[in-house]
């Protein structure tokens, strides 16, 4: 009984210790740049931290125990909850099309209507590295998955060193990360390139377009390998799933199809978004789908209940439970956007989500928050508007 005592008390100390590091963690990125650049507020920060995190315990005991005779404001309206902004990214001038992450989660792509691509550092939020990739807008972004350690700019290790981009201007290019440069050019398509994917296996990308063509290329040779037709708008986005078996798609008509690439068939229809489907994706375990729409939503979505699922119906407003019944597949809705969401991703692991806004900004959002709240992805942040980049954890 004693050592399980004693296992019992280890564990829960772990824990304790755990917490306090991602409370710490989470300050130090929600304040950096005000501590950067004073700071002695550093102390008033942590104690009108939120009452249940570790900092402002801490804080609070020491002004108690008159270990700190610091003075300090304390805030009446201070929030009750961890705020979910981590840190502002400033650097995008116009509208974010496209984000994504590289496939082991260090870093972090962005694109805009200006044609230019912005590389990040997922954990600092640094900006690594930026070039104009093509002179009119970029639709969507894509990262080839490596398998040699590389290093972007020197500040930043990443197994990818390149990248794929789709853009208005009817091509489709390959990058390579460490130089800026584009190797290779995939043209064919008859309108604007709106969407592009890479094949888990890095053998083929997929890229969706304004002649609502889907078409599949040779990564290594730039050939067109395939082309589905299905869809009856422009096709916005497109996703290879990980056994590379099938291809996603969502389109201005509001449906999101499901592809086997050994027939060429579509056999899943999905539908629950009100406006155009800009953007899908697939988590990395195959599992779950995530869209983004211009209904000001992003979608979660179970991808069997999708592919099992043969009765589509509408959402149905459940006036006792003053909610929105979701449809079996979908898994949460998050509407906390405040302008049409352009583009959207999973992190490696599928613990977080980031969606790309017109009003410029990114969010980023934890997926696990779904067995807690009936809206996960809750945007706190409406007072700070413009241009930015904007990263968020819910």
């Amino acid at each position: 009984a004693p050592r399980n005592n004693r296992g019992s008390k280890d564990v829960g100390r772990s824990q304790r210790a755990h917490k306090q590091i991602q409370d710490v963690h989470h300050f130090v990125m929600q304040y950096f740049e005000t501590l950067a650049v004073e700071p002695r507020s550093c102390f008033q920060l942590a104690a009108n931290q939120p009452d249940s995190t570790s900092l402002a315990v801490i804080a609070r005991e020491s002004w108690a125990d008159r270990i700190s005779r610091l003075s300090w404001v304390k805030w009446l309206n201070k929030a009750v909850d961890v705020e979910p902004c981590l840190a502002t990214l400033r650097h995008h001038k116009h509208p974010v099309n496209a984000v994504c992450f590289t496939s082991d989660g260090v870093g972090i792509a962005t694109a805009d209507e200006n044609g230019v691509v912005a590389f990040w550092d997922a954990y600092a939020g640094n900006l690594i590295s930026f070039f104009q990739a093509h002179f009119l807008s970029i639709s969507a972004v894509s990262i080839v998955p490596g398998d040699e350690r590389g290093v972007v700019r020197g500040r930043i290790t990443s197994s990818d060193t390149q990248m794929v981009t789709a853009s208005r201007d009817k091509m489709c290019r390959l990058w390579d990360l460490r130089t800026c440069r584009s190797d290779k050019s995939f043209i064919g398509h008859e309108g604007r390139i709106l969407g592009c994917a890479v094949s888990p296996d890095s053998k083929f990308i997929v890229t969706s377009a304004w002649d609502r063509t889907i078409r599949l290329w040779n990564i290594e040779s730039g050939e067109q390998i395939q082309e589905l037709k299905g869809h009856a708008n422009a096709v916005f986005g497109v996703a290879v799933s990980p056994d590379c078996k099938f291809v996603v798609s969502c389109s201005d008509d509001e449906h999101i199809l499901i592809w086997n690439l050994e027939s060429g068939k579509a056999v899943a229809d999905v539908q629950g978004h009100d406006n155009t489907i800009t953007k899908v994706c697939f988590s990395n375990d195959g599992s779950k789908l995530l869209s983004s729409s211009y209904d000001m939503t992003i979608k979660l979505w179970s991808f069997q209940e999708c592919l099992t699922t043969k009765r589509k119906g509408e959402a149905v407003f459940d006036e006792e439970a003053n909610a929105w019944k979701r449809m079996r597949s979908e898994l949460a809705t998050g509407d906390g956007h405040s302008d049409r969401v352009q583009s959207c991703a999973f992190s490696p692991s599928g613990t977080y989500a980031v969606s790309g806004c017109r009003d410029g900004m990114v969010y980023l959002f934890d997926c696990n928050i779904t067995v807690r709240s009936a809206s996960i992805f809750v945007y706190a942040s409406r007072m700070i508007v413009g241009p930015r980049v904007h990263v968020c954890v819910c």
